[in-house]
């Protein structure tokens, strides 16, 4: 008998140290998205704003791992509906909603390419949306109306009533009050409703506290103005200069407020609208399960109906022969279709389950973060107010307490026999000796 052989050890070399990331997470592909140089361009009619898009991607999907493309506002709206309709059942971060009035502010063109940003990295992000075809398009196309216009032609985009349910050929109608079966869904709505009216009375709080920031940052400056015109007509400069010094003081004062105002909207306020709209965006993939559910049972009435018509087909014998062969076709593809609905809304259910999942993980991630930037920052714009006041004090506790004063010229009376006339009384005096 040969000697038994012994079960293979570790190695003693080995490192102890685990990965950084499972073997899953280092096959995805990473993208790193940015969206910046805003360009207006157009006259007044037509002007919009135009945005760089940078990727950097491992993808080996496209052609370079870096590259650039110029996009307007517009095609980020098509790639969200386009993702939407090719994605049941998925949630799609929405681009910010569109604005009519002060859309070329430099505040508001920051605070949307920001918005759009966060955007596309968290579209490439998605284990689902990052493999899509329309993302890669947008993402690497140079003659992006063109190839719209050419794969809208190959493929007609299905509309929104319809989506993927219509391009399997199933009518979908409005049915009847769509009444939630499942327990989970029903808790979910109903949960998604409280939270989106919570986030927009936050919204709203935040929107008032930021004007406020704005009404401060202009009342420094109309008080700088007023220590300004102050300090001019003041004629001892022991008080002029520390009057001018609080004015330019003040001045700082704005900067700070107006800085502190714009980053509570860049980075809690950008975030609280953002999940606005995802509920907004969960809501579409509950309308569109709704729709896999009608689209589901009127199919199955429709397999009804042509399977009782078959039976009487049946029971009328041979002389319906020809007829009967194109029902039984009729009854096949009914069944086909009953088969892909419910195949459809299952995969939606389970889809949306994951992706509420998703959302809940993710929504808790960029709260925490969002509120520890908004603390961070209002931290630090104190702390900046206070070294500012502390350095004026210091200032003006540096100067001279006896030279803080002006003290205005005291008439001496000069002595007598020192002045012209004396002098002139005293020459005449002396020629009438």
């Amino acid at each position: 008998m040969p000697p038994p052989v012994d079960a293979a050890r570790p190695s003693s070399v080995r490192s102890s140290t685990q990965p950084s990331v499972s073997v899953e997470e280092a096959s995805k592909p990473t993208f790193y998205i940015t969206v910046g140089d805003p360009v207006k361009i157009g006259d007044l009619t037509s002007s919009h704003i135009v945005y760089s898009v940078r990727t950097k991607t491992t993808s080996r999907a496209y052609k370079q791992p870096e590259f650039e493309v110029k996009r307007r506002y517009r095609d980020f709206l098509w790639l969200y509906n386009t993702l939407h309709g090719n994605n049941p059942g998925y949630v799609v971060p929405p681009p910010p909603e569109k604005q009519a009035v002060g859309r070329f502010d430099s505040n508001f063109v920051e605070s949307r390419r920001a918005a759009l940003e966060k955007m596309l990295n968290k579209i490439a992000a998605h284990p689902v949306l990052q493999h899509d075809a329309d993302l890669k398009l947008f993402l690497e196309s140079e003659a992006f109306n063109v190839d719209i216009k050419h794969k809208e032609r190959r493929e007609p985009l299905p509309s929104e009533s319809k989506g993927v349910l219509g391009s399997l050929g199933i009518n979908v109608g409005g049915g009847s009050k769509f009444v939630e079966q499942d327990d989970w869904f029903h808790d979910r709505k109903v949960y998604l409703d409280a939270l989106e009216n919570q986030l927009k009375g936050l919204l709203k709080a935040m929107e008032t506290m930021v004007s406020q920031r704005k009404m401060m940052a202009e009342a420094a400056a109309d008080f700088s103005a007023s220590l300004h015109a102050l300090s001019t007509v003041e004629l001892s400069p022991s008080l002029s200069g520390p009057l001018d010094a609080l004015s330019d003081l003040q001045l700082t004062i704005r900067d700070v407020y107006e800085r502190q105002a714009q980053q509570d909207v860049l980075t809690f306020g950008i975030i609280i609208d953002e999940y606005i709209r995802l509920i907004g965006s969960i809501k579409q993939a509950f309308s569109q399960r709704q729709k896999g559910f009608y689209a589901w049972h009127q199919a199955e009435s429709e397999f009804q109906k042509k399977k009782a018509t078959q039976d009487k087909l049946l029971r009328q014998g041979k002389s319906q022969q020809d007829r009967l062969n194109q029902m039984n076709a009729e009854v096949q593809e009914a069944e086909r279709k009953v088969h892909q609905a419910r195949l459809l809304f299952e995969d939606m259910g389970r889809s949306m389950r994951a992706e509420l999942d998703r959302f809940e993980k993710e929504k808790v991630e960029d709260f925490k973060s969002g509120v520890e930037t908004f603390l961070e920052g209002a931290v630090e714009a104190q702390k900046e107010l206070i070294e500012k006041w502390e350095t004026f004090l210091m200032q003006l506790d540096a100067q001279d307490d006896e030279s803080a004063f002006y003290r205005p010229p005291v008439y001496q009376p000069k002595p007598p026999g020192n002045t012209v006339v004396d002098r002139a009384r005293a020459r005449i005096d002396e020629d009438s000796d």
